[in-house]
């Protein structure tokens, strides 16, 4: 926890907007100045709060696929600040991270929550975790998913606040970075079947259901919801 908002909210405790208003600023202008350059409107992109990102988790919704959505507009955006500074005016900073670690926090196989994906994906329990397993985890949340090379990037970028927050000594950091390096993965157990061809002949008989009701848009549905894929949102959702 305190690597985790050493790297994404070093102010979550302190800040009672549940925003930083002047990062918001900055992302607006930026967006508005692309615009610009572009001829192509942009929308404003930037870090958000732990608090923003619970608030975003209220206002999204699941399409026809089952797959969670948030409109990117102008909009939407402000309807999270609002929300977000609602929930710091109603809930404590522990009772809004307790949210975010358990339902904000998503990963491969379908796994949301902290002590899922540890347990899934590290085979512990989140008291048995090393200090580099936390620290993966902690820059897990920036991606969504384990991209290994891209997680132990972002640890060696945020490992000096992280570090600073935890005590750490210049030594120890480097250790558990080049821990981070070789960290092993487990995988969740996959459901074995006796009966592929059936599942095969539904998967098909699914697919051509989405096309027909024009559900298949783009190349990420149709990897979401093929049912052979055991990673596919279809399998690990239901």
């Amino acid at each position: 926890i305190k690597a985790l908002i050493a790297a994404e909210d070093e102010h979550f405790y302190e800040n009672n907007f549940g925003f930083e208003f002047d990062s918001f600023v900055r992302a607006y202008i930026q967006a508005k100045l692309k615009t610009m350059r572009t001829f192509k409107k942009a929308t404003p992109w930037g870090t958000s709060t732990i608090t923003q990102q619970v608030a975003k988790l209220f206002i999204s919704h699941l399409d026809e696929s089952g797959h969670g959505l948030v409109s990117i507009t102008i909009d939407r955006k402000f309807r999270e600040l609002r929300l977000a500074a609602a929930l710091r005016k109603m809930y404590s900073p522990n009772e809004i991270l307790e949210v975010y670690l358990n339902h904000c926090v998503a990963s491969d196989y379908g796994l949301i929550g902290i002590k899922d994906i540890s347990e899934g994906l590290l085979g512990k329990n989140l008291n048995e975790l090393s200090d580099a397993e936390c620290i993966y985890l902690a820059r897990m949340v920036k991606w969504g998913s384990n991209l290994h090379s891209k997680i132990a990037h972002q640890c060696r970028i945020d490992m000096p606040r992280m570090g600073e927050a935890l005590g750490w000594s210049p030594e120890y950091k480097r250790t558990v970075l080049n821990v981070i390096d070789n960290i092993k993965f487990t995988k969740p157990n996959q459901i074995v079947t006796n009966s592929g061809h059936l599942v095969d002949l539904a998967n098909e008989f699914w697919l051509k259901y989405l096309k027909k009701n024009d559900l298949k848009k783009n190349k990420k549905i149709d990897k979401e919801m093929d049912i052979i894929n055991p990673n596919s949102l279809i399998r690990k959702k239901g």
